[in-house]
């Protein structure tokens, strides 16, 4: 059986930004933690492309709670950009 980490971490560039994702695999939700360096945004985006959910986040420490409970299981991708740098992490919702 495939087995995960319970945290997704992500630190992206020398001056971007730190992203950490938990609980993952995700049923009702998952909360995005963020300590950046500069603004920018998040999205949630299905498979297919579709934009699930997404918001923005100023410079500094930010944390967001992501609903999953109304989601189809599978993977989603958690793009995370600013103006300098943009990641794109795998989440798995159950």
């Amino acid at each position: 059986s495939d087995s995960y980490s319970p945290i997704v971490d992500a630190t992206i560039g020398a001056n971007g930004i730190a992203a950490q994702i938990y609980p993952i695999p995700a049923s009702e939700q998952f909360t995005l933690e963020l300590n950046s360096r500069l603004g920018g945004n998040y999205r949630l985006i299905s498979t297919r492309g579709v934009l699930v959910s997404g918001g923005q986040f100023d410079d500094g420490y930010s944390q967001f709670p992501i609903q999953t409970n109304q989601l189809p299981s599978g993977v989603y991708w958690l793009q995370i950009e600013t103006k300098a740098e943009r990641k794109v992490l795998k989440v798995l919702v159950i």
